[in-house]
């Protein structure tokens, strides 16, 4: 899965850009997005997310940096998240396993 986290405006909160762990550069914006797997974790199965979107019930007031805190932040009322047919295409290399 790939997770958008968003406010109940539909904006991304500071939150979550702040706490990505690379910034983005060369005029790429973050988005605040969140994987379920990277290459060498285990469930890590290629390029292709379905996404899903979490939208906080009111303004963020933290990040969510794992599908488990995503998970548990619904399961406490927090969010709502929704389903979307979308399948992101998009492989991750590992870099490290090319040296």
């Amino acid at each position: 899965m790939v997770y958008h986290v968003a406010n109940p405006d539909g904006s991304t909160s500071p939150f979550q850009i702040n706490s990505l762990p690379t910034p983005a550069t060369g005029g790429i914006t973050a988005s605040g997005n969140v994987l379920s797997a990277i290459p060498t974790e285990v469930g890590y199965n290629g390029g292709a997310w379905n996404l899903k979107i979490f939208v906080w019930n009111a303004p963020a007031t933290r990040a969510l940096t794992k599908d488990d805190d995503i998970l548990a932040a619904v399961a406490d009322g927090e969010g709502v998240l929704i389903t979307t047919q979308t399948v992101v295409r998009c492989p991750l290399v590992n870099f490290s396993a090319l040296r």
